[in-house]
């Protein structure tokens, strides 16, 4: 078979469905799970990457000593079919998963750090993302990419569902909860919010995280980022040609341009489900809530 990325959203679609593996998830979501257990818990696209390098910052004293995130941050679902041991995290305490779980499926026992993001801005990056990895540049519209895709539904589920589902559960003591957004407008604070969940009050170690979490220092690194031990795995089984990119921490580029139509329609499911579930009458309400949880 000749290797090559898809041109059109049906075969972005199918390939997609080798993605991972139903036996390397159940493996995933099997494990015994430690009171001490941290979940970086997102929808797909919502700060997940920066999340976990800011826990593995403040838990490591600032290491910078691994060769992708996911190495020593697995992603619980992913990390068998990737080829990594989810329990091997070395003497780093406390462990700590990055998952993309709606509430019914994420283990229990644990504690969570959950984060929302605009849902346009999730669309842009979700987007950014595949483009040039999961499908040649140019090939698929943002429009396409939107209504048979994000707006479809991911291989994590409805990114409207998703908060919807973990809503009730926010307030928990065992659960951080952050807008992404807020955490941009103020990375010192978004760090020592996590920090504190975590009960590290370290200076030195905040410090060191505050600045290895930062976006020119990420950029720096960006090889550190970019699922190159995911993609090393998985993208032969899924068709796809070596060197794709998949970079998540850059520096600052060009937004994806969003048709109006998409807009509405995106406008639409918020209503439909958020603001009929919540009351919540756009994105902003909602992370204005979430922050004063």
């Amino acid at each position: 078979m000749t290797l090559h990325r898809p041109t059109d959203i049906a075969d972005m679609k199918s390939r997609m469905e080798s993605f991972s593996t139903e036996e390397g998830q159940a493996r995933g979501l099997g494990i015994d799970v430690l009171p001490s257990d941290i979940f970086v818990n997102t929808y797909p696209k919502a700060g997940t990457t920066w999340v976990q390098q800011i826990v593995h910052q403040l838990r490591s004293g600032g290491s910078m000593d691994f060769g992708e995130i996911c190495d020593v941050v697995p992603w619980l679902e992913l990390a068998y079919d990737s080829g990594i041991d989810p329990l091997d995290q070395g003497s780093f305490e406390p462990r700590v998963f990055k998952t993309h779980l709606d509430w019914d499926r994420i283990p229990k026992g644990a504690r969570y750090i959950y984060v929302v993001r605009d849902p346009v801005a999730t669309l842009r990056s979700f987007y950014s993302f595949f483009e040039g990895w999961l499908f040649e540049p140019g090939s698929i519209s943002v429009a396409e990419f939107a209504a048979e895709w994000f707006m479809e539904g991911t291989g994590s589920g409805n990114y409207w569902e998703f908060i919807v589902e973990w809503w009730p559960h926010l307030a928990n003591d065992d659960v951080l909860a952050l807008a992404y957004e807020h955490m941009v407008a103020d990375p010192e604070a978004a760090v020592r919010n996590i920090a504190a969940f975590m009960a590290i009050d370290d200076e030195p170690t905040i410090a060191a995280a505050i600045h290895n979490s930062s976006r020119p220092v990420m950029a720096e690194h960006a090889d550190k980022f970019d699922e190159h031990v995911l993609r090393a795995a998985r993208d032969p089984l899924m068709g796809l040609p070596p060197g794709g990119t998949s970079q998540k921490a850059r520096a600052e580029s060009a937004p994806v341009e969003v048709p109006a139509e998409t807009l509405a329609a995106l406008d639409d499911l918020w209503a439909a489900h958020i603001e009929s579930a919540l009351g919540f009458a756009d994105y902003k309400h909602l992370a204005d809530a979430v922050s004063e949880l």
